[in-house]
């Protein structure tokens, strides 16, 4: 019997955030219409096929290493070259996505694709640092970057959401 699955269009939040119009910080959280506010899509539902494919080709599948993907998002955020320089990828990913919220543009299912790129930076430093000392992304399979970059683009959006983080003096560069 199917199992219902996570809503591969709001990663299951149960809504999708919107920019606010006239270039005003913040989101308005519409309920999402292919789960209906729930996060999960049911198995009779309408649309489970197209959502289950969507899933296996954005979400990780089940059984993917969970604790590498825990590793590699601690390794991230602690890393001060990757996430805390001036110049590190992740402030810069950061900046152009704040940008995009300023200017209405974002949209938040694109977000783990820009965030792969820091992803992707993080499993080669902690391969070369950790691993055989060779280029690659090691232990790393794309499912495991995957599920760390929806983790980090969830992570940004919450914390936009929260206001922890000021998109307009962001996007100004400052």
């Amino acid at each position: 019997m199917p199992q219902p699955i996570r809503c591969p269009y709001c990663f299951g939040r149960g809504y999708k955030p919107e920019a606010r119009p006239g270039n005003r910080p913040g989101f308005y959280a519409r309920t999402c219409s292919s789960c209906r506010g729930t996060g999960q899509i049911q198995p009779d539902d309408y649309g489970y096929k197209r959502a289950l494919s969507r899933t296996t080709k954005r979400n990780p599948v089940p059984g993917f290493d969970a604790a590498a993907a825990n590793e590699l998002l601690l390794y991230i955020e602690n890393e001060y070259a990757l996430v805390g320089a001036a110049n590190s990828i992740g402030k810069a990913i950061a900046k152009n996505l704040a940008k995009k919220i300023a200017t209405g543009k974002y949209d938040p299912a694109k977000s783990p694709a820009a965030w792969l790129y820091l992803v992707d930076a993080g499993a080669k430093r902690y391969n070369k640092e950790f691993g055989q000392g060779t280029a690659g992304f090691g232990a790393f399979t794309k499912n495991v970057r995957d599920a760390v970059a929806i983790e980090l683009g969830e992570q940004f959006d919450n914390d936009v959401r929260a206001g922890e983080i000021d998109v307009t003096a962001l996007a100004a560069g400052r």
